[in-house]
């Protein structure tokens, strides 16, 4: 990652929105023949920091699901977006002369196709598991005084068994972003 400063404008940076004495963020990115400087009046975020377009989709796919609700059609809009790295990435080997495709370069891009689409299966599994549960139903009988002993005893058990269930459903409601978080977040070299 590209190192990042915090700097105050000597002067004006039209181009960056930036005004003579604005605190901004500087950071210059290395490329073979040159680099790329750049400056911002808001943090940097990771996909700026990188001349890779693979990194860069990819960390940007990272902030855009970080930023989302985490429901099922955000896991499905990451999980689109993973695949068409892979894709990209596939193209990318396809049109390499072939003594480079089985050098390093060669085999690190075979590499992020085949995890590309690990990650974007296992995403839609979890995209698809999300959108299929359903929240259990509560018992709707209430307690009375002409219940009988078992009455009672059967619906105190339904509500247990509901409560239980309840919890069982939230708890797996709440893990799945975790773990779409956790398939983003290991990103291929």
């Amino acid at each position: 990652m590209a190192k990042v400063d915090k700097r105050t404008a000597r002067k004006d940076y039209p181009d960056a929105g930036i005004k003579r004495g604005d605190t901004y963020y500087y950071t210059s990115l290395k490329l073979q023949r040159g680099g790329i400087i750049k400056r911002s009046l808001l943090p940097f975020k990771p996909s700026q920091l990188t001349t890779s377009t693979f990194k860069s989709g990819w960390l940007s796919t990272q902030e855009s699901f970080d930023a989302s609700s985490k429901d099922a059609d955000d896991i499905r809009a990451a999980a689109e977006d993973i695949r068409g790295l892979g894709e990209d990435a596939q193209g990318s080997f396809d049109n390499m002369p072939e003594g480079l495709q089985q050098g390093d370069t060669g085999q690190m891009i075979e590499n992020r196709v085949s995890e590309c689409e690990r990650v974007a299966d296992q995403l839609e599994g979890l995209a698809d598991e999300m959108g299929e549960m359903e929240e259990p139903v509560e018992p709707e009988d209430e307690m009375s005084e002409e219940m009988d002993g078992q009455d009672r005893v059967d619906l105190e058990e339904a509500h247990d068994e509901y409560q239980a269930a309840l919890a069982e459903y939230n708890e797996r409601l709440e893990a799945i972003p975790d773990e779409a978080n956790d398939l983003l977040g290991e990103m291929p070299e």
